[in-house]
């Protein structure tokens, strides 16, 4: 078989380099370009072919033996879980992984602040991952989404008041809290009450008036 013959073969599915004896680089490359998995069946590939495959898919990054830091980048930029077959990533990959999927926090030990405000800036929910968030990393998280202040354990009045301007009224988030800010604002009593009546019945959310 011509080498042109094995690229049209593995261009068509990757996984038959496997059947194919001493493909030289650019068959392999080929073959990673269609499914980066297919680099499982590679003996000693360049960094050229890993750079490809895992370009291609990041997990393919589990069948690569002591990649580089560039295909360590490449691999969780593609998707930030192929952290998962990374020993001891560094924090500039931890930070690629968890710009491209803030849950991918859940497989890093012991991230850096940096690390965390990324993840949770890209999802704030990545903050049920995070073990005692500093109050900067509670804010990132509910400026990105409201919710994320229910898995936050006794949010300050600031975190509260940071979901409330994202439109997110929940039990964390104290009635005292929202009294206090509407009256520190000059509404009277009444208006108050009229903001809680009117929250209960969705007609509004508080986004602008916090």
């Amino acid at each position: 078989m011509t080498e042109e013959e094995q690229i049209a073969a593995v261009t068509q599915t990757g996984y038959a380099i496997q059947y194919i004896a001493s493909p030289s680089e650019a068959v392999q490359i080929a073959a990673v370009t269609q499914t980066g998995y297919a680099i499982q069946y590679i003996a000693s590939p360049s960094e050229a072919v890993q750079m490809a495959a895992a370009t291609q898919t990041g997990y393919a990054i589990k069948y690569i033996a002591s990649p580089s830091e560039a295909v360590q980048m490449a691999a969780v930029t593609q998707d930030g879980y192929a952290i998962q077959s990374i020993a001891n990533p560094s924090e500039a990959v931890q930070l690629a992984a968890v710009t491209q999927d803030g849950y991918a926090i859940q497989s890093i030990a012991n991230p850096s602040e940096a690390v965390q405000l990324a993840a949770v800036t890209q999802n704030g929910y990545a903050i049920q991952y995070i073990a005692n968030p500093s109050e900067a990393v509670q804010l990132a998280a509910v400026s990105q989404n409201g919710r994320a202040i229910q898995y936050i354990a006794n949010p300050s009045e600031a975190v509260q008041l940071a979901a409330l301007k994202v439109g997110f009224y929940t039990k964390e988030v104290k009635a005292s809290t929202i009294i206090k800010r509407l009256q520190a604002m000059g509404y009277d009593l009444d208006c108050v009450v009229n903001f809680f009546t009117m929250l209960e019945h969705g007609d509004f959310t508080l986004v602008g008036i916090l």
